[in-house]
């Protein structure tokens, strides 16, 4: 009897030791859980100071930027001064250029020559105009449509790799001479030009789409029986499409 007894006795002692290391559990664990619901507050707290002053960082870079590029434009503007030629420099082009061989020899010339350089800027700026309040996106595709044949540039992108089955392509970029021609053209034709704006159309709008661009002016001088349904399905402006495209990010870039 007395065995019993103790033996009850243990067993409520146990019980209650177990049960005090139960609750004691359970608070240790809702103590956690508190801790790790105030360390999650104190994260999103200083994530959000994080970017407020990533963002403030970000607009005084960004004006900085946009004081440069103004200035850069500006600095364009005031000091182009159209050369006078003595002889014809362009004569001996026949523009639209045809043949990747031909942009070779027009790249080293404006790179070598001053004189064919500010020949080449002065007519192509009457294209373009140079008011400063013009679409960059649509003058550089005027200023392309003068200088090359559209079924030229498909041998090009703008690094020079090219998805797909199709062959290697030449890079574009390296043409230093005509990106430069270029960027200070359209820069006198809209003075919120900027040269990742001209590296954007070149790549993404110009080099991307002188496939189908190609084959749409194709389309426009064929017989109509000689037409690819492919190719009168895609006649959309496509210039009008890209343009749009850039107008988005460069009122974007415009706002950062």
């Amino acid at each position: 009897m007395y065995d019993t007894c103790n033996s009850f006795i243990l067993e409520q002692l146990t019980a209650t030791a177990h049960n005090n290391d139960i609750q004691q559990i359970k608070k240790d664990v809702a103590n956690i859980k508190q801790d790790i619901c105030n360390i999650k507050q104190e994260i999103k707290f200083q994530n959000t100071k994080l970017n407020l002053n990533l963002d403030k960082i970000y607009d005084l870079l960004s004006a900085k930027k946009n004081i440069a590029c103004n200035c850069e434009n500006e600095f364009i503007r005031k000091n182009y001064v159209p050369i006078i030629p003595t002889e014809d420099l362009l004569e001996k082009y026949k523009f639209p250029l045809s043949s990747t061989a031909d942009i070779s020899i027009l790249d080293e010339e404006i790179r070598n020559n001053i004189e064919f350089k500010g020949q080449l800027v002065l007519a192509l700026s009457r294209i373009g105009g140079t008011s400063g309040n013009e679409d960059g996106a649509k003058i550089a595709y005027k200023i392309i449509d003068f200088l090359f044949r559209p079924d030229v540039l498909v041998n090009y992108t703008w690094t020079g790799i090219s998805r797909g089955k199709s062959s290697e392509k030449m890079t574009f970029q390296i043409l230093e001479g005509i990106v430069t021609v270029l960027f200070e053209v359209i820069s006198l034709a809209d003075n919120r030009h900027t040269k990742q704006k001209n590296a954007y159309i070149l790549k993404e709008g110009i080099l991307k789409h002188a496939k189908k661009r190609s084959l749409r002016k194709r389309a426009i001088i064929l017989p109509k029986d000689q037409i690819n349904e492919n190719v009168v399905e895609s006649r959309e402006d496509d210039d009008e499409k890209v343009g749009s495209q850039n107008k988005e990010i460069l009122e974007t870039d415009d706002n950062n």
